[in-house]
């Protein structure tokens, strides 16, 4: 196959690990850069590409999405998919217009299946909490105890349409440390649903995606699901962060979560991946990662023993 081709069939291959059949714009989105090529492809050349005898060999299309040939079935499971996602993400935008008056809070984002709209019926809702900086322990406890007042946190057997709180990274530590296939999946499928100025932020300091993903770019456009700021909500915010904001309680606050964060099972985990400090707080006890990746290879080789 041709480098281009190569990028399309691993692309879909990637996704289809996650069960996920992609449309023409989406193999464009999210291209790979899998050999030593990084430059970036227009959109016409993709999809004249998708026409090719060389990848009808390997590709099926239905209704607009492409799947690996043999993974049919995934073209009504994403059509049902889709439908759940729009409607956990209105859920989540009202979730979202709570969030946006608690201090501290800079940007609330959804990750994983609630944001690439691939979605199962009991997923809880992955998210990323960007904070103020110097204030990542408090942030934590306040979103923390709010959502848990709604009764929308996730805690033990309390997953479906709960909140996960599983990443928190401040206003000054924006960059993501894990720089792998995952992570720039991960991070370009990521939807904003608050807080459109430290999103823009963030996609900036986060062009290292471009290494595996070339079409990634700082972008000024924000998800229709991202609520707006008021002047009124950013008046009770000051108000509370100077109540709040006293760098004495924030140290002991950090010294406390850090001693239950230690004791937790769960960071003793072979491949867990915890990371618990003033810049970043990560809890994935079982990463995604790994598992996606094997699964990937081993679709690529199926593809490659078609032909």
């Amino acid at each position: 196959m041709t480098g281009l081709s190569r990028d399309i069939v691993a692309t879909v291959a990637y996704y289809d690990a996650m069960d996920f059949p992609l449309t023409g714009f989406e193999i464009w989105k999210y291209l790979m850069a899998t050999g030593e090529e990084k430059d970036r492809v227009s959109l016409e050349v993709v999809l004249a590409t998708l026409e090719t005898e060389e990848i009808k060999k390997r590709l099926v299309s239905d209704r607009g999405w492409y799947a690996v040939r043999g993974r049919e079935d995934l073209f009504d499971k994403r059509w049902t998919r889709e439908r759940r996602s729009e409607i956990k993400m209105k859920r989540i935008q009202k979730l979202a217009q709570v969030l946006r008056w608690v201090p501290f809070v800079r940007m609330v984002a959804l990750t994983g299946s609630v944001a690439m709209k691939n979605t199962k019926r009991d997923s809880d809702w992955d998210m990323l909490i960007s904070v103020r900086a110097g204030h990542i322990w408090m942030g934590r406890v306040l979103v923390t105890g709010v959502l848990h007042l709604i009764g929308k946190r996730r805690w033990g057997t309390h997953h479906r349409d709960r909140a996960c709180l599983n990443f928190w990274i401040t206003s000054e530590s924006l960059e993501i440390t894990l720089k792998d296939w995952f992570s720039s999946h991960e991070y370009t499928t990521l939807v904003p649903v608050y807080g459109a100025h430290e999103y823009r932020r963030f996609r900036m300091a986060n062009s290292w995606i471009t290494r595996f993903r070339p079409q990634y770019r700082p972008t000024t456009l924000v998800s229709r699901w991202c609520v707006m700021d008021r002047w009124y909500i950013r008046v009770v915010r000051d108000i509370g962060e100077i109540v709040l904001g006293d760098k004495w309680f924030e140290k002991k606050l950090g010294e406390m979560q850090k001693k239950k964060i230690e004791a937790n099972p769960k960071t003793k985990w072979a491949g867990s991946l915890i990371v618990a400090n003033d810049s970043a707080l990560l809890f994935l006890p079982k990463p995604r990662g790994p598992k996606i990746f094997e699964k990937f290879k081993h679709r690529v080789s199926e593809i490659e023993a078609m032909v």
